[in-house]
């Protein structure tokens, strides 16, 4: 700019920072570069390969038919030993239980999905002739919201109205509305389409922040809730996600014990995995794949862009069998490093029944590379050793965790560098391979194996 205004005013010779113009050139350049900021930013929310925001994220998807995968309770079976009664004892529906919070973990909350009945004179731990425990008792977790008040109805098309509490779980929404003849729960519907006026429907919507939304149809489709000083009524469940999975014994607390009880515990592995919500990058991922496959399976890309449509597969890599005709699909499941027969099985099934007749499919666990590290960091002179090296250990522990390195995606040495040079504190950082750096291939998965850090400089 200052160049251009050389050309058009040759007389304008004061060019200094001081100078009234070239303050002004500053400012309308300052502003024309924000403005090209946004934008880059707005072109960027067109396309699912470029876009930050995941509202947009959720209506791109929505227009493929796409129906994003939502919050999941994780679940157990729980045991309670008590005082033999004279009576039978009723644990009721609800009864909150939780992890222990003393090992420094935050602290899970689970409830009861419902009433558990332990006859007169029994401790609770009886069991069968194969071990099982006789008194089990579902578990769920997260804590459930009762009655929320969303608001009251003015009669006008696409109200909405905002739950207070985050994360909601999707599938736990009740909605109740009173137009003058007493509380009738409402159906939840993905879309309005095929709604007529009188159906009592709502959806769901989900918010930049986390927030979900009630949404009321238009009067066409969709009904509209009736104007009524009786405020429309939410149940629903907050929680879920992979915080709930878990280890066995560890739910072990009650905020409100009775006394009959002694302790409770969860004697077994959760039979319902929690799973989090789609992120934005899962959303660019598998949404464009269950386009790509439209329910057939062909390729080898088809194999796994089938499988990470599955709430259970995290990861998959689909490569040719040693046989012909024989395909091997790996797949890493959430919150476990191998599957289940169980698991394997469905994804057998699912898969294998889309595919072209005449080639066998084996469903198999990821390939694990151990990596062994050594890890130098230098700390800055005014800063505590220890505090920087906490930090460090659990970038580290971050950066391997698994399903954060890909089939076939190779370790770098420079990228886990580059991480914990962006910590407050770190001077210098050399990181290095123990043995030679193995080449992944795409059924192999990086992970951990021994990482030695040594932590010099700074206030010890």
């Amino acid at each position: 700019m200052i160049d251009h205004l050389k050309q058009n005013m040759p007389e304008y010779t004061d060019h200094s920072e001081s100078d009234a113009g070239i303050v002004l050139i500053e400012a309308l350049a300052k502003a024309l570069d924000a403005l090209s900021y946004y934008n880059d930013r707005t072109a960027n929310e067109i396309f699912l390969e470029t876009l930050y925001e995941k509202q947009n994220a959720l209506k791109l998807t929505s227009y493929l038919g796409y129906d994003s995968r939502s919050r999941e309770s994780t679940e157990f079976m729980q045991v309670f030993e008590i005082e033999p009664q004279s009576e039978e004892v009723i644990v009721e529906r609800g009864t909150k239980i939780a992890t222990d919070p003393s090992s420094g973990e935050e602290k899970i909350v689970f409830e009861l999905k419902e009433d558990l009945t332990i006859p007169e004179g029994e401790t609770g731990l009886e069991t069968d002739v194969d071990g099982n425990y006789i008194h089990e008792v579902p578990i769920i977790q997260g804590e459930s919201v009762s009655e929320e008040e969303l608001g009251t109805s003015d009669g006008s098309p696409y109200q909405k109205f905002e739950l207070d509490r985050t994360p909601v779980v999707s599938d736990s929404v009740e909605v109740y509305v009173n137009e003058g003849y007493g509380y009738k729960r409402w159906e939840q519907v993905d879309s309005f389409i095929n709604m007529n006026s009188d159906s009592e429907v709502y959806r769901l919507q989900e918010e930049e922040n986390g927030k979900i939304r009630i949404e009321f149809g238009s009067g066409l489709s969709g009904k509209i809730p009736a104007k009524s000083r009786h405020p429309i009524l939410a149940n629903y469940r907050v929680g879920g996600g992979q915080q709930g999975n878990v280890g066995v014994n560890t739910i072990t607390k009650m905020p409100s014990k009775p006394s009959f009880v002694k302790e409770t515990f969860n004697p077994q592995e959760p039979y319902k995995l929690g799973i989090d919500g789609e992120t934005v990058e899962e959303l660019g991922i598998n949404a464009p794949a269950s386009m790509r496959t439209q329910n057939r399976v062909v390729k080898l890309s088809d194999y796994e862009d089938e499988a990470i449509q599955m709430n259970e597969v995290r990861l998959a890599s689909c490569v040719e069998g040693t046989e012909f005709r024989d395909i091997d699909l790996h797949v890493l499941p959430y919150g476990a490093e191998t599957l289940t027969e169980d698991k394997r099985d469905y994804i057998h099934e699912e898969i294998d029944s889309k595919a072209l007749i005449g080639y066998s499919l084996y469903v198999k666990d990821p390939v694990y590379v151990s990596i062994d590290i050594n890890v130098y960091v230098r700390v800055l002179d005014n800063y505590e050793q220890e505090p920087v090296q906490s930090v460090v250990e659990e970038l580290i522990d971050e950066y391997f965790e698994l399903g954060n390195k890909g089939f076939g995606e190779d370790f770098i040495e420079s990228d886990l560098s580059s991480e914990i040079m962006k910590l407050t504190g770190v001077r210098a950082v050399d990181v290095s391979t123990v043995n030679a750096n193995p080449d992944i291939d795409d059924t192999e998965i990086v992970r951990l194996g021994t990482s030695n850090l040594t932590m010099e400089g700074g206030l010890v």
